[in-house]
Order: structure tokens, then C-alpha cells, then sequence
């Protein structure tokens, strides 16, 4: 199960973002099976609000971050590694679920 299938129902949005072409996105979506939307940073608008963030200046990629509903970057890392990702997630989950008092 993927991480966007894992946390959808609890309210969790995964998106791949680039500034390729549309038909580009689609044919590498394609290839690789994924089914999370795929969003075109048209103007590289996403990409320039997070520039001097970027925990990877050397520009590899992909570059995975976990952004927290209020924009803070909570997670980051140039490799895809599940289980971070997944421990990242909870532990937000977790502080909005004890912020609300739930």
C-alpha cells in the first residue's frame, strides 16, 4: 500500500509536483503505475516559495517533503524511505489529534 493510499482516509493529501509538461507527468505517471495526483508548478510558482529551504542544494531528485497544513516543512529527505515518511505523518497526525483534543 503507498502512503497516499495509507493516510487519504485520515484527511492526508500526497501530491508529486513539477514544473514538466502535462503530457510529460502523464507519460511518467504512466510508466511508473502511480495513481497520486500529479500537480504542474506552472512558473515554478511552489518551487521558488520553498528555494531557500530546499535541505538539498545540489538540486537531486526527487525530493520528497512533508508539508504541514499551516506551509511548515515537517519532513524532508532526497530518497523515498517509507518508513520516515510514514513515522513523519503519524507524529503530525498525532499533534493535530492532541491539539484538538481528540
Amino acid at each position: 500500500m503507498s502512503i497516499y493510499q495509507k493516510y487519504e482516509e485520515q484527511g492526508v493529501r500526497v501530491y508529486a509536483i513539477s514544473n514538466e509538461t502535462s503530457s510529460t507527468l502523464k507519460a511518467w505517471r504512466d510508466y511508473l503505475g502511480l495513481t497520486l495526483p500529479i500537480l504542474v508548478d506552472t512558473g515554478d510558482v511552489t518551487r521558488q516559495q520553498y528555494r531557500l529551504k530546499f535541505p538539498f542544494p545540489t538540486g537531486a531528485y526527487p525530493q520528497d517533503f512533508l508539508i504541514s497544513g499551516d506551509g511548515k516543512i515537517i519532513y524532508q529527505n532526497n530518497r523515498f524511505e517509507s518508513e520516515a515518511m510514514s513515522a513523519a505523518i503519524d507524529a503530525e497526525l498525532l499533534r493535530i489529534a492532541e491539539e484538538s483534543g481528540e
